[in-house]
């Protein structure tokens, strides 16, 4: 079986880290990046009013600096999830999928995983992934991002639970881990 997983929103938490830079980059805006139903829409930009020039600046940041990605902190269910993970790994081919920006990256995403547990892990870039998991068919998705979850013609998928998607949670397969999605395969 074929498993892919996106990474942030599921593993890493990406949302806390860029609302810091952002706030770096726009101390006017005050978000409690550490409230339990942060952040609680997928466009935190939008939601939390910054910038278009400020978000420009944190994602040149993001793709520039080379050790972004590599320092996000997990979710505190990463290290149970990755762990399952390796043991899945005996039995199943397992792709971490995620569209992460940057010339590095895919080295550093390796690195994250590797520094939480999981080496040679198979580390796919793809801002199309519901393409991707048709042309490798792929069997199973864990995503937390709605629109990477519908429309999958042979791919079960599994809805990871966070605030921003609460309102489709009736409409998916969904989880509070990745442990009890592979329990459900």
């Amino acid at each position: 079986m074929k498993l892919a997983i996106d990474i942030d929103g599921v593993l890493a938490q990406f949302d806390t880290a860029y609302t810091q830079l952002l706030m770096k980059i726009d101390p006017t805006i005050k978000v409690d990046v550490f409230a339990a139903d942060f952040p609680v829409a997928w466009s935190i930009e939008d939601y939390y009013g910054f910038s278009p020039e400020t978000v420009d600046k944190a994602w040149a940041e993001i793709k520039n600096c080379g050790i972004f990605w590599k320092f996000l902190f997990p979710y505190p269910t990463a290290w149970a999830d990755i762990e399952a993970l390796n043991a899945a790994k005996r039995s199943h081919d397992i792709y971490f999928l995620t569209n992460r920006p940057g010339a590095t990256a895919k080295r550093e995403t390796e690195e994250w995983l590797r520094g939480h547990g999981f080496d040679r892990a198979t580390v796919v870039i793809c801002s199309k992934k519901q393409l991707f998991c048709e042309a490798a068919e792929i069997d199973v998705l864990i995503d937390d991002k709605v629109d990477n979850c519908w429309n999958h013609k042979s791919t079960r998928t599994f809805l990871f639970k966070r605030p921003y998607n609460k309102e489709h949670w009736s409409a998916y397969s969904c989880v509070d881990t990745v442990r009890e999605a592979l329990d459900g395969i």
